[in-house]
């Protein structure tokens, strides 16, 4: 709010994306995101800024080929910012698996732990699939 000045209108996107990151982060991290915080913004961009970003860029780089020879690839900031957030998902599940308690739920995270050790347990046919590779990508998409 420091940053809005008193002359100016008052933009709430911001403010109204950073409300659902909390609550989604909450729900799935157990974590607060502050709006100046790294991966709340690289989120953000991969999620809705992306595509003001790329504009028509995008599209004419997937249908006519030949600019491909005089362009440089539009996804780059995308897929360099979508690894980020997929290891920082992995580092934040790894943690979780790594204190789970199966007494204690403390989020979506622990969810899908608990899920997993019981495929395990029961030698159910989706066991192998419940990889910790996969959990991570799985609370990735739901940010």
């Amino acid at each position: 709010m420091d940053k809005q000045s008193l002359n100016k209108p008052f933009a709430p996107k911001l403010f109204i994306y950073n409300m659902f990151a909390n609550i989604i982060g909450t729900i799935v991290f157990s974590q607060k995101f502050d709006i100046e915080q790294d991966e709340l913004k690289k989120f953000k961009y991969c999620t809705t800024d992306f595509q003001t970003d790329l504009g028509n860029w995008l599209f004419l780089y997937e249908f006519v080929p030949i600019i491909r020879c005089f362009m440089r690839n539009p996804l780059i900031k995308y897929a360099k910012y979508k690894d980020e957030m997929m290891k920082y998902s992995v580092d934040i599940y790894s943690s979780h698996n790594n204190t789970y308690n199966k007494g204690v739920k403390r989020d979506f995270c622990d969810t899908l732990i608990k899920a997993k050790q019981e495929a395990v347990e029961q030698d159910k046919l989706t066991a192998p699939y419940f990889t910790d590779e996969n959990l991570a990508a799985s609370v990735n998409d739901l940010f």
